[in-house]
């Protein structure tokens, strides 16, 4: 197996341009990972930089053939290493600290064949991407739906992913909408992290695709699946480009209805860091 390519970007918030909250890597062995560091300060870039880091190295010459319990306990490995890390930069600093995570590699199994295996703690996104339709998404952490079962996880994370406009949003959905940064699980130093591990068959062309909050939640999820789709590799900046469009957009408009004209408020422009890798499969 031959890993064709893979490309990442990012970009600091224009609100604090200076300072990038996000980090991101891809290892020589297949390895790919996406962190967002909580909490606004400079601290969360300390954070998503030293989970960033621990993981490269960890996962920089894993690349044999392995079960998918293996891979899946070995990515695992590599997010307890980085909370740790993050555990000892807290102590040392006596800063309160965190950063969101999501890994992805590609192995093969003789019985398994082709998977790519996923490890995320918190709301950084994961995709599989086949032809022009998603195989795989993964469900963000958020704390407004973590005792809900996973099928309406996904729904009410799905339907708020393909919206523009608040009428568009149900209303029993609005606390989730507008909760939706609030995360339930991350890697924050303190305890075991809650991890998800997901592990997904792949066939010749998938694309795997890592974004932070940045990046889904001011584009839609057809807007990223159609840039995905047509620009590959290209992806990430365009995506970045897309969302930093998008973040400068008003957040309240005007649309007639039939004949009346009502203010709406467009739920997806927000400032933040941007960050997308793409690896093809």
């Amino acid at each position: 197996m031959s890993y064709l390519a893979a490309r990442g970007y990012s970009i600091a918030s224009e609100s604090h341009p200076k300072r990038n909250e996000d980090s991101y890597f891809i290892a020589s062995s297949g390895a790919i990972g996406v962190f967002d560091g909580l909490g606004g300060h400079p601290g969360s870039q300390l954070a998503s930089q030293v989970a960033a880091r621990v993981c490269q190295e960890y996962l920089e010459d894993y690349a044999a053939a392995q079960t998918p319990y293996d891979a899946a306990q070995h990515l695992f490995t590599a997010l307890i290493e980085a909370n740790s890390a993050v555990r000892h930069e807290q102590e040392r600093g006596k800063l309160g600290i965190a950063t969101t995570a999501i890994l992805a590699q590609v192995f093969f199994d003789e019985n398994a064949g082709n998977y790519a295996q996923f490890a995320y703690s918190g709301d950084s996104r994961g995709y599989v991407l086949r032809d022009t339709t998603y195989a795989y998404v993964s469900v963000d952490h958020a704390a407004s739906t973590k005792n809900l079962p996973i099928a309406d996880q996904r729904r009410i994370q799905r339907h708020l992913g393909a919206v523009y406009r608040q009428d568009q949003v149900d209303p029993y959905e609005w606390p989730h909408l507008y909760q939706r940064n609030v995360i339930a699980h991350c890697l924050d130093g303190f305890a075991e992290p809650h991890i998800t591990l997901d592990t997904v068959p792949l066939m010749s062309g998938d694309k795997l695709l890592l974004t932070s909050d940045g990046i889904h939640d001011n584009l839609t999820l057809k807007e990223i699946r159609s840039t995905l789709a047509r620009h590959s590799l290209a992806a990430p900046e365009e995506l970045v480009a897309q969302a930093l469009q998008r973040s400068k957009e008003p957040r309240r408009g005007e649309i007639e209805v039939e004949g009346e004209i009502f203010e709406v408020e467009y739920i997806r422009p927000k400032s933040d860091d941007m960050t997308a890798v793409v690896r093809m499969f």
